[in-house]
């Protein structure tokens, strides 16, 4: 019989956390993303990430610490992150910092440029709720139940935070993610589009749930 176990992330995680963000960051459906902000190679955006992700800083989605991975029979088959917005600060500002030690400043500053042509469908996070996000499972672990065990964890470490509320961001178009959540009993609060001349581009759903009735 097979066993899943979800554990914290270690920086010895790191290798495997960068290929899960970039896997998160290649659905299909992103119309940003620093995959797109970044034009550069998938070995060096891996590298890149190896080098952000090792920070022990609380509070964002760019450091191995607010990570859980969920593995199957001993083998890291899923993780994601999730830390309660605000708790540390701003984690989008926390995030930039992060990134500065991974990524050259100018590249950077360059993605940020290509970001801000599709502001529109930027979604604030709430302060004060639980914020998942880089969630990604191996192809040969999918249909096992790891990221609902590492949902559920998440929600527990942020209810004794006296945290109830969890919300996650995620591209329209990537309905297979959107079905998953409802699963998990949460609902599109909200949604945002890119229409260019009369074209929608796609956009981005804020799905949310109380972690506790």
């Amino acid at each position: 019989m097979e066993e899943i176990t979800v554990r914290q992330a270690t920086k010895k995680d790191i290798p495997f956390l960068a290929k899960i963000i970039l896997m998160a960051e290649t659905s299909g459906h992103e119309l940003v993303s620093y995959k797109k902000m970044f034009p550069i190679s998938d070995s060096e955006l891996l590298s890149g990430f190896e080098a952000t992700l090792d920070n022990e800083q609380f509070g964002h989605g760019l450091t191995y610490e607010t990570f859980l991975i969920a593995e199957l029979d001993g083998k890291p088959g899923a993780a994601a992150c999730g830390y309660i917005e605000g708790e540390h600060g701003s984690s989008n500002h926390l995030m930039t910092g992060a990134l500065m030690t991974g990524f050259p400043t100018e590249l950077i500053i360059a993605g940020y440029k290509k970001n801000a042509e599709f502001k529109e469908i930027q979604i604030n996070k709430t302060p004060g709720t639980l914020q998942i996000d880089s969630v990604a499972t191996l192809p040969e672990f999918r249909g096992k139940g790891l990221f609902k065990l590492i949902f559920e964890e998440h929600c527990k470490a942020a209810e004794s935070e006296g945290c109830n509320q969890v919300e996650i961001q995620v591209w329209s178009g990537n309905q297979g993610a959107i079905s998953t959540y409802k699963k998990l009993g949460c609902e599109i609060a909200s949604e945002k589009y890119v229409d260019i001349n009369n074209k929608n581009l796609g956009g981005k759903v804020l799905m949310t749930r109380k972690i506790k009735d």
